[in-house]
């Protein structure tokens, strides 16, 4: 009818519109018979993600819902996540230094960075974690299990994480190592 008509648009992730957001159309009204073309600025979507959409109009005499129809959104690029983690163990010979990588889709390295000044930026130890690369875009837990650390040293590390897009450090921490426990073998009591 010739009522003036509220348009939006509702989309989903799913086909079903079991989960529905909902955006003003451009332009927000209607009037009159002839069709009107709408469109909508949609930010925050998903990268590499099935979008389902349909226009709903309403007027005085009800409720007009398009069909749905889909596009997938481009997914972008973008660099590891990295995050460094308190130690696990702090002995010397034992130490352990966990940390966590999401490689964002793309293939990725990680490095294991220590040191005794607080930037590490010289005279610093890295360690290849991973022979090969990482893949997916979940995160992924890891371990380092260095060497060579001094006792009672302040010991500085990271892990940091690389891939085509770039490379992410994971937050420098710092531990005091401690020295590995002296085992003292208990006597046995001779024989009477």
């Amino acid at each position: 009818n010739n009522a003036d008509a509220t348009i939006k648009f509702q989309y989903s992730t799913s086909s079903s519109f079991t989960s529905i957001k909902e955006i003003a159309a451009i332009p927000t009204t209607a009037t009159g018979t002839v069709a009107t073309a709408v469109s909508a600025n949609v930010t925050g979507l998903t990268g590499g993600t099935t979008y389902y959409f349909r226009v709903v109009a309403t007027n005085t005499a009800g409720v007009s819902t398009s069909n749905s129809t889909s596009f997938v959104t481009i997914k972008v690029a973008s660099k590891p996540r990295a995050t460094t983690k308190t130690a696990t163990s702090k002995n010397v010979n034992t130490a352990s230094f966990g940390g966590t990588v999401n490689p964002m889709g793309q293939n990725t390295t990680v490095q294991f960075v220590w040191g005794y000044e607080s930037t590490l930026t010289n005279g610093t130890t890295s360690i290849n974690l991973t022979p090969s690369a990482l893949t997916g875009e979940a995160d992924i837990d890891l371990v380092a299990k260095p060497t060579g650390m001094k006792a009672g040293s302040v010991v500085y590390y990271q892990f940091v994480a690389t891939n085509a897009t770039g490379s992410t450090d994971g937050g420098i921490l710092s531990v005091t190592m401690d020295p590995e426990p002296i085992v003292t073998p208990t006597p046995t009591p001779s024989p009477t």
